[in-house]
């Protein structure tokens, strides 16, 4: 943001990653923390990247401009704006040459919002049912869709990450072992997937913990469920590989 005192004010908008254009920008003036004028979808000129406010009150504000996204469902998103989203989107809205492991009870490949998303060649069964893509069961499909779900694509709800390459590894349904975990994360280790995304707790063995010291990416694990008092298994180790996320509810409260 930077304070300026404006009347009429002309902006411009610099494109810095492919996903940028006329039709997926908000910019906003803001005064004491609160929106008082903003401009939205396709409200910026075609030709040189600039918009215009006409007969604004005389003031000082904050100026702020941030990606946006045209996801159906995308203003139920409350946690897009608690964790800044559109401030990481100004950067970059992800890469389809980052690989992203969701091990999981596997994804459902015949979603809209994750259509030509999910490597089905890489993607792997660990849990004996053999098939990567799961049983219809709905957890691991929607942990895909928050890490990434097409964004800007009028469907669904929008992905953290626009564009990205999902991994499905099926370690089964609401009671995963800990040796299919750890066959997973060791099998992302040598196929090279970039992160792993870890939206389970299971019991610590040996297995797990030399499959993570193996591992070479990043690890996003859940620190638990609803309530739980103490951090569980392998959110709670003491490795830079891990880190360990909660959860706050639209209030800010902790869950």
């Amino acid at each position: 943001g930077t304070y300026v005192r404006i009347y009429n004010i002309k902006i411009s908008i610099k494109k810095n990653d492919e996903s940028w254009n006329t039709n997926n920008i908000k910019v906003a003036l803001y005064q004491n923390s609160t929106e008082v004028y903003s401009y939205n979808q396709g409200e910026v000129s075609q030709g040189d990247g600039t918009i215009t406010w006409y007969d604004v009150a005389p003031g000082t504000y904050d100026i702020y401009s941030s990606k946006n996204s045209n996801d159906l469902f995308k203003n139920s998103q409350w946690a897009l704006n608690s964790i800044q989203l559109p401030n990481a989107w100004d950067i970059t809205t992800g890469s389809s040459t980052i690989r992203v492991g969701i091990i999981d009870s596997g994804i459902d490949i015949s979603h809209p919002d994750l259509t030509n998303r999910v490597n089905q060649e890489l993607s792997k069964d660990f849990s004996g049912n053999n098939n990567p893509f799961g049983n219809g069961y709905y957890h691991g499909t929607h942990v895909a869709g928050i890490v990434g779900a097409v964004g800007n694509n009028s469907i669904g709800i929008v992905g953290a990450n626009w564009n990205v390459e999902l991994i499905s590894l099926n370690v089964g349904n609401e009671t995963p072992t800990s040796l299919a975990v750890a066959e997973a994360i060791t099998y992302a280790h040598l196929k090279e997937i970039d992160i792993l995304n870890l939206s389970l707790n299971v019991v610590e063995i040996d297995a797990v913990n030399d499959a993570i010291n193996l591992y070479d990416g990043l690890i996003v694990c859940a620190a638990g469920n609803t309530c739980d008092t103490e951090v569980g298994y392998p959110a709670n180790l003491n490795n830079p590989k891990i880190i360990s996320v909660g959860a706050l509810d639209m209030y800010d409260d902790k869950e």
